[in-house]
Protein backbone atom coordinates (compact mmCIF):
# COMPACT_ATOMS: atom_id res chain seq x y z
CA UNK A 1 0.00 0.00 0.00
CA UNK A 2 1.39 3.82 -1.13
CA UNK A 3 1.35 5.99 2.04
CA UNK A 4 -0.82 9.36 0.83
CA UNK A 5 -0.41 12.48 2.26
CA UNK A 6 -3.50 14.54 2.91
CA UNK A 7 -2.91 16.94 -0.22
CA UNK A 8 -2.88 13.82 -2.02
CA UNK A 9 -6.27 12.35 -1.14
CA UNK A 10 -7.35 16.14 -1.88
CA UNK A 11 -6.21 15.66 -5.09
CA UNK A 12 -8.37 12.17 -5.21
CA UNK A 13 -11.36 13.69 -3.95
CA UNK A 14 -11.28 16.50 -6.48
CA UNK A 15 -10.98 13.89 -9.48
CA UNK A 16 -13.60 11.60 -7.87
CA UNK A 17 -10.68 8.95 -7.08
CA UNK A 18 -10.68 7.08 -3.66
CA UNK A 19 -6.97 6.10 -3.57
CA UNK A 20 -3.71 6.28 -5.65
CA UNK A 21 -3.17 2.91 -4.67
CA UNK A 22 -3.08 -0.25 -7.60
CA UNK A 23 -4.68 -2.09 -5.68
CA UNK A 24 -7.77 -0.09 -5.27
CA UNK A 25 -10.34 -2.39 -7.18
CA UNK A 26 -13.22 0.44 -7.49
CA UNK A 27 -11.59 3.45 -9.48
CA UNK A 28 -13.91 4.13 -12.66
CA UNK A 29 -13.09 7.13 -14.55
CA UNK A 30 -15.86 9.66 -13.83
CA UNK A 31 -16.76 12.21 -16.30
CA UNK A 32 -16.87 16.23 -15.77
CA UNK A 33 -18.44 18.65 -17.77
CA UNK A 34 -16.76 21.58 -18.48
CA UNK A 35 -18.44 24.37 -20.60
CA UNK A 36 -18.35 28.05 -21.96
CA UNK A 37 -16.48 30.33 -23.85
CA UNK A 38 -12.42 29.46 -23.67
CA UNK A 39 -11.58 31.85 -20.59
CA UNK A 40 -14.63 30.84 -18.61
CA UNK A 41 -13.88 26.66 -19.14
CA UNK A 42 -10.45 27.37 -18.41
CA UNK A 43 -11.06 29.43 -14.84
CA UNK A 44 -14.20 26.85 -14.38
CA UNK A 45 -11.78 24.15 -15.16
CA UNK A 46 -8.87 25.45 -12.64
CA UNK A 47 -11.40 26.72 -10.12
CA UNK A 48 -13.16 22.91 -9.66
CA UNK A 49 -10.01 21.00 -9.89
CA UNK A 50 -7.49 23.40 -7.92
CA UNK A 51 -6.47 21.21 -5.00
CA UNK A 52 -5.17 18.38 -7.47
CA UNK A 53 -3.74 20.99 -10.18
CA UNK A 54 -1.76 22.63 -7.28
CA UNK A 55 -0.91 18.70 -5.96
CA UNK A 56 0.67 17.41 -9.82
CA UNK A 57 2.62 20.49 -10.03
CA UNK A 58 4.21 20.21 -6.46
CA UNK A 59 4.91 16.33 -6.71
CA UNK A 60 4.73 15.46 -10.11
CA UNK A 61 6.88 18.86 -11.59
CA UNK A 62 8.65 20.53 -8.63
CA UNK A 63 9.91 17.48 -6.94
CA UNK A 64 10.54 15.60 -9.95
CA UNK A 65 12.51 18.35 -11.87
CA UNK A 66 13.25 21.12 -9.75
CA UNK A 67 17.24 21.23 -9.27
CA UNK A 68 17.35 17.81 -11.49
CA UNK A 69 19.69 20.49 -13.21
CA UNK A 70 17.97 23.03 -13.31
CA UNK A 71 16.33 25.78 -10.78
CA UNK A 72 12.89 26.26 -10.26
CA UNK A 73 13.38 29.90 -11.75
CA UNK A 74 14.91 28.53 -15.33
CA UNK A 75 11.98 26.11 -15.64
CA UNK A 76 9.55 28.92 -15.10
CA UNK A 77 11.37 30.98 -17.69
CA UNK A 78 11.44 28.48 -20.25
CA UNK A 79 7.66 28.04 -19.15
CA UNK A 80 7.06 31.39 -19.81
CA UNK A 81 8.57 31.52 -23.30
CA UNK A 82 6.73 28.94 -24.26
CA UNK A 83 3.54 30.67 -23.28
CA UNK A 84 4.47 33.15 -25.40
CA UNK A 85 4.83 31.08 -28.68
CA UNK A 86 1.26 29.69 -27.89
CA UNK A 87 -0.19 32.68 -27.53
CA UNK A 88 1.33 33.37 -31.35
CA UNK A 89 -0.02 29.72 -32.17
CA UNK A 90 -3.71 29.70 -30.86
CA UNK A 91 -4.57 32.79 -28.67
CA UNK A 92 -8.00 30.65 -27.97
CA UNK A 93 -5.84 28.03 -26.27
CA UNK A 94 -3.92 30.75 -24.47
CA UNK A 95 -7.04 32.28 -23.46
CA UNK A 96 -7.92 29.42 -21.79
CA UNK A 97 -4.49 28.73 -20.35
CA UNK A 98 -5.08 32.09 -18.46
CA UNK A 99 -8.15 31.37 -17.14
CA UNK A 100 -7.04 28.05 -15.54
CA UNK A 101 -4.38 30.27 -14.11
CA UNK A 102 -7.26 32.41 -12.65
CA UNK A 103 -8.83 29.85 -11.54
CA UNK A 104 -5.81 28.04 -9.81
CA UNK A 105 -4.08 30.92 -8.34
CA UNK A 106 -1.34 29.95 -10.02
CA UNK A 107 0.72 32.08 -12.70
CA UNK A 108 0.66 31.24 -16.28
CA UNK A 109 3.60 30.17 -16.35
CA UNK A 110 3.25 27.96 -13.64
CA UNK A 111 0.31 26.69 -15.66
CA UNK A 112 1.98 26.17 -18.87
CA UNK A 113 4.92 24.44 -16.67
CA UNK A 114 2.71 21.75 -15.92
CA UNK A 115 2.03 21.26 -19.79
CA UNK A 116 5.51 20.93 -20.32
CA UNK A 117 6.20 17.56 -18.53
CA UNK A 118 6.61 15.83 -21.32
CA UNK A 119 9.34 17.67 -22.66
CA UNK A 120 10.92 17.56 -18.95
CA UNK A 121 10.75 13.99 -18.65
CA UNK A 122 12.97 13.71 -21.70
CA UNK A 123 16.13 15.71 -19.85
CA UNK A 124 16.59 12.10 -18.58
CA UNK A 125 16.75 13.04 -14.86
CA UNK A 126 14.54 10.79 -13.45
CA UNK A 127 14.29 7.30 -13.45
CA UNK A 128 12.91 5.93 -17.50
CA UNK A 129 9.21 4.57 -17.60
CA UNK A 130 8.02 2.55 -20.58
CA UNK A 131 5.84 4.59 -22.62
CA UNK A 132 2.62 3.86 -24.04
CA UNK A 133 1.85 1.28 -26.74
CA UNK A 134 -0.45 3.23 -29.48
CA UNK A 135 -2.31 0.94 -32.29
CA UNK A 136 -5.26 1.33 -34.97
CA UNK A 137 -7.65 -0.02 -37.42
CA UNK A 138 -9.29 1.25 -39.73
CA UNK A 139 -11.39 -0.08 -43.04
CA UNK A 140 -11.34 -2.12 -44.69
CA UNK A 141 -9.88 -4.52 -41.83
CA UNK A 142 -13.19 -3.30 -38.96
CA UNK A 143 -16.64 -4.32 -38.91
CA UNK A 144 -19.24 -1.25 -39.80
CA UNK A 145 -16.63 0.75 -41.58
CA UNK A 146 -15.17 1.63 -37.95
CA UNK A 147 -11.97 3.33 -37.15
CA UNK A 148 -10.00 2.44 -33.62
CA UNK A 149 -7.37 4.60 -31.98
CA UNK A 150 -6.33 3.00 -29.41
CA UNK A 151 -3.35 2.75 -26.81
CA UNK A 152 -2.46 1.45 -23.18
CA UNK A 153 -1.01 4.53 -20.92
CA UNK A 154 2.32 3.95 -18.96
CA UNK A 155 3.27 6.37 -16.87
CA UNK A 156 4.66 7.06 -13.11
CA UNK A 157 2.85 5.01 -10.36
CA UNK A 158 2.01 7.76 -8.50
CA UNK A 159 -0.50 9.28 -10.70
CA UNK A 160 -2.26 5.68 -10.97
CA UNK A 161 -6.22 6.58 -10.00
CA UNK A 162 -6.05 10.33 -10.90
CA UNK A 163 -6.65 10.36 -14.79
CA UNK A 164 -10.41 11.01 -15.39
CA UNK A 165 -12.70 11.95 -18.55
CA UNK A 166 -13.62 15.52 -19.42
CA UNK A 167 -16.65 16.94 -21.95
CA UNK A 168 -15.10 19.97 -22.87
CA UNK A 169 -17.84 21.40 -24.25
CA UNK A 170 -16.89 24.10 -27.04
CA UNK A 171 -19.82 26.48 -28.91
CA UNK A 172 -16.78 28.01 -31.23
CA UNK A 173 -16.20 24.20 -32.51
CA UNK A 174 -15.37 20.53 -31.95
CA UNK A 175 -16.38 19.46 -28.49
CA UNK A 176 -13.84 16.97 -26.73
CA UNK A 177 -14.25 13.55 -24.98
CA UNK A 178 -10.76 13.76 -23.29
CA UNK A 179 -8.49 11.61 -20.87
CA UNK A 180 -7.17 14.00 -18.52
CA UNK A 181 -4.76 14.51 -15.47
CA UNK A 182 -4.68 17.43 -13.52
CA UNK A 183 -3.68 20.44 -15.67
CA UNK A 184 -3.83 18.31 -18.88
CA UNK A 185 -6.91 18.64 -19.82
CA UNK A 186 -6.22 16.90 -22.97
CA UNK A 187 -3.84 14.11 -22.42
CA UNK A 188 -5.66 12.23 -25.30
CA UNK A 189 -9.38 12.12 -26.57
CA UNK A 190 -11.74 11.94 -29.20
CA UNK A 191 -14.05 15.05 -30.48
CA UNK A 192 -17.72 15.18 -31.77
CA UNK A 193 -16.14 15.46 -35.22
CA UNK A 194 -15.12 11.83 -34.79
CA UNK A 195 -10.92 12.88 -34.66
CA UNK A 196 -9.43 10.87 -32.14
CA UNK A 197 -5.88 11.04 -30.89
CA UNK A 198 -3.23 8.61 -28.78
CA UNK A 199 0.01 8.83 -28.19
CA UNK A 200 3.71 7.78 -26.81
CA UNK A 201 6.48 9.70 -25.77
CA UNK A 202 9.84 10.28 -28.78
CA UNK A 203 13.24 9.79 -29.19
CA UNK A 204 15.84 10.86 -31.74
CA UNK A 205 17.34 14.34 -33.18
CA UNK A 206 17.56 16.85 -30.79
CA UNK A 207 19.44 16.65 -27.06
CA UNK A 208 17.55 19.70 -24.86
CA UNK A 209 13.58 21.09 -25.94
CA UNK A 210 13.39 24.22 -27.68
CA UNK A 211 10.90 27.02 -27.04
CA UNK A 212 7.52 26.29 -28.44
CA UNK A 213 4.01 24.39 -28.20
CA UNK A 214 4.25 21.87 -25.77
CA UNK A 215 3.27 18.04 -26.43
CA UNK A 216 -0.16 18.47 -24.51
CA UNK A 217 -1.08 21.61 -25.89
CA UNK A 218 -0.69 20.59 -29.08
CA UNK A 219 -2.61 17.71 -28.97
CA UNK A 220 -5.50 19.87 -27.37
CA UNK A 221 -5.06 22.21 -31.08
CA UNK A 222 -5.51 19.04 -32.98
CA UNK A 223 -8.88 17.95 -31.46
CA UNK A 224 -10.02 21.32 -31.61
CA UNK A 225 -10.25 20.91 -35.13
CA UNK A 226 -13.18 19.48 -37.28
CA UNK A 227 -11.19 17.61 -40.09
CA UNK A 228 -8.51 15.85 -40.24
CA UNK A 229 -6.59 17.82 -42.68
CA UNK A 230 -7.13 20.02 -40.74
CA UNK A 231 -5.58 18.63 -37.91
CA UNK A 232 -2.76 17.71 -39.98
CA UNK A 233 -1.93 21.66 -40.92
CA UNK A 234 -2.40 22.65 -37.45
CA UNK A 235 0.85 20.15 -36.35
CA UNK A 236 2.69 21.37 -39.40
CA UNK A 237 1.88 24.98 -38.58
CA UNK A 238 3.47 24.51 -34.94
CA UNK A 239 6.89 24.88 -33.65
CA UNK A 240 6.63 22.29 -31.33
CA UNK A 241 8.76 22.10 -28.16
CA UNK A 242 10.05 18.32 -28.21
CA UNK A 243 9.44 14.77 -28.95
CA UNK A 244 6.08 12.82 -29.19
CA UNK A 245 4.56 9.96 -31.54
CA UNK A 246 1.20 10.82 -32.06
CA UNK A 247 -1.39 8.81 -33.60
CA UNK A 248 -4.40 10.52 -35.05
CA UNK A 249 -7.29 8.91 -36.75
CA UNK A 250 -11.10 9.75 -38.16
CA UNK A 251 -14.24 8.68 -38.94
CA UNK A 252 -13.67 8.16 -42.77
CA UNK A 253 -10.82 5.38 -42.15
CA UNK A 254 -7.93 8.08 -42.03
CA UNK A 255 -5.27 6.85 -39.98
CA UNK A 256 -1.87 9.15 -39.72
CA UNK A 257 1.30 8.52 -37.34
CA UNK A 258 2.99 11.93 -36.94
CA UNK A 259 6.61 12.32 -35.37
CA UNK A 260 7.79 15.08 -33.49
CA UNK A 261 11.49 16.01 -32.69
CA UNK A 262 12.61 19.43 -31.35
CA UNK A 263 14.40 19.36 -35.14
CA UNK A 264 11.80 17.88 -37.34
CA UNK A 265 8.16 16.02 -38.35
CA UNK A 266 7.54 13.42 -40.09
CA UNK A 267 4.09 12.35 -41.00
CA UNK A 268 3.10 9.20 -42.31
CA UNK A 269 -0.58 8.63 -43.19
CA UNK A 270 -1.01 5.20 -41.86
CA UNK A 271 -0.68 3.57 -37.98
CA UNK A 272 3.38 3.51 -37.77
CA UNK A 273 3.18 3.54 -34.18
CA UNK A 274 4.77 1.43 -31.79
CA UNK A 275 1.60 -0.76 -31.92
CA UNK A 276 1.26 -0.24 -35.56
CA UNK A 277 -2.16 -1.05 -37.46
CA UNK A 278 -4.88 -4.62 -36.07
CA UNK A 279 -5.19 -6.00 -39.38
CA UNK A 280 -8.33 -8.64 -40.23
CA UNK A 281 -8.05 -12.41 -39.15
CA UNK A 282 -8.65 -13.89 -42.56
CA UNK A 283 -12.55 -13.30 -43.05
CA UNK A 284 -13.01 -12.15 -39.29
CA UNK A 285 -13.14 -8.18 -39.11
CA UNK A 286 -11.63 -6.05 -36.29
CA UNK A 287 -14.30 -5.16 -33.90
CA UNK A 288 -14.43 -3.38 -30.55
CA UNK A 289 -14.08 -6.58 -28.46
CA UNK A 290 -11.13 -7.16 -30.43
CA UNK A 291 -9.59 -3.91 -29.90
CA UNK A 292 -9.99 -4.20 -26.31
CA UNK A 293 -8.33 -7.79 -25.72
CA UNK A 294 -5.26 -6.17 -27.54
CA UNK A 295 -4.57 -4.03 -24.67
CA UNK A 296 -3.39 -6.52 -21.95
CA UNK A 297 -1.59 -8.32 -24.75
CA UNK A 298 0.85 -4.78 -24.82
CA UNK A 299 0.51 -4.13 -20.99
CA UNK A 300 3.59 -3.40 -19.15
CA UNK A 301 4.65 -3.23 -15.33
CA UNK A 302 3.91 0.39 -16.08
CA UNK A 303 0.50 0.40 -17.91
CA UNK A 304 -2.09 3.16 -15.66
CA UNK A 305 -5.27 2.65 -18.14
CA UNK A 306 -5.85 1.82 -21.26
CA UNK A 307 -8.35 3.41 -24.14
CA UNK A 308 -10.22 2.69 -27.47
CA UNK A 309 -11.87 5.51 -29.35
CA UNK A 310 -14.18 4.62 -32.05
CA UNK A 311 -13.94 7.20 -34.16
CA UNK A 312 -16.98 6.48 -36.90
CA UNK A 313 -19.29 5.73 -34.14
CA UNK A 314 -17.92 8.73 -31.64
CA UNK A 315 -17.37 6.33 -28.45
CA UNK A 316 -15.00 6.31 -26.04
CA UNK A 317 -13.70 3.16 -23.22
CA UNK A 318 -11.37 3.42 -20.89
CA UNK A 319 -10.07 0.79 -18.14
CA UNK A 320 -7.70 1.26 -14.95
CA UNK A 321 -4.90 -1.55 -15.77
CA UNK A 322 -5.77 -3.01 -18.76
CA UNK A 323 -7.03 -6.28 -18.52
CA UNK A 324 -9.30 -6.20 -15.26
CA UNK A 325 -8.90 -3.43 -12.21
CA UNK A 326 -12.18 -1.70 -13.54
CA UNK A 327 -14.52 -3.07 -16.28
CA UNK A 328 -14.33 -0.95 -19.56
CA UNK A 329 -16.52 2.27 -19.49
CA UNK A 330 -18.06 3.72 -22.40
CA UNK A 331 -18.32 7.67 -22.92
CA UNK A 332 -20.22 9.40 -25.45
CA UNK A 333 -21.16 12.98 -26.67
Amino acid sequence: MIRTTRRDFLAQSALGALALTQDAPNLEHTITTISGKPRERGRQYGAQFKDAIHAFLDKEITASFVGKPNAKETLLKFAGACAKAVKEYSPLIFDEMEGMAEGTGLSIEETVLITNHEELWHRGVIPAQDHCTVFGAAPPDTKDGDTFVCQTWDWMESVYGMSQMLHWKRPEGPSLLSYAYPGLWTGAGLNSAGLALTWHTGGGDGKEPRVGIPAYVLIAQILYQDTFKGALEEVKRATHAGWFVYLLGDGQGNLATLRGTPKKLDVVLDAKANGGRIRADGDAKVDLERMQANCPKVKVKSTIDAMVFNCAKKEAYVTRRAGGVTPWKKFVF
